[in-house]
């Protein structure tokens, strides 16, 4: 996964999100994910976390949280894909590529 940031305004590429249901607590910008392991978590958002075989090998869906979710069973909303507005997230640096850290929702530069 991999995301690149721009200080808003408009102009970006349309987003591409998914909709779902949260099972934990997440925060407006932290990496998630939708689980298909076949158990009570499966078809719920969680927070991914690059040292997780569960994020990589049982994910139906990776992306940035895109609307927070206060906790199990809150709705979620996962973008997928095309330019993140950046404004509402702190810690981020405008037209830098990010990856998954090894901390569960964090993301972390990588070596574009």
């Amino acid at each position: 996964m991999a995301f690149t940031f721009y200080g808003g305004g408009g102009g970006g590429a349309a987003a591409e999100t998914v909709d779902g249901v949260a099972g934990e607590a997440i925060a407006l910008g932290q990496a998630c994910y939708l689980s298909m392991i076949p158990d009570a978590t499966r078809g719920k958002v969680y927070l991914a976390d690059a040292d997780d075989a569960g994020t990589s090998s049982d994910a139906a869906v990776l992306g940035l949280c895109t609307s927070a979710a206060a906790g199990d069973g809150s709705a979620v909303t996962i973008q997928t894909g095309g330019l993140v507005d950046g404004s509402g997230l702190s810690g981020l640096s405008v037209g830098k590529v990010y990856g998954l850290s090894s901390t569960a929702g964090a993301l972390a530069l990588t070596a574009s």
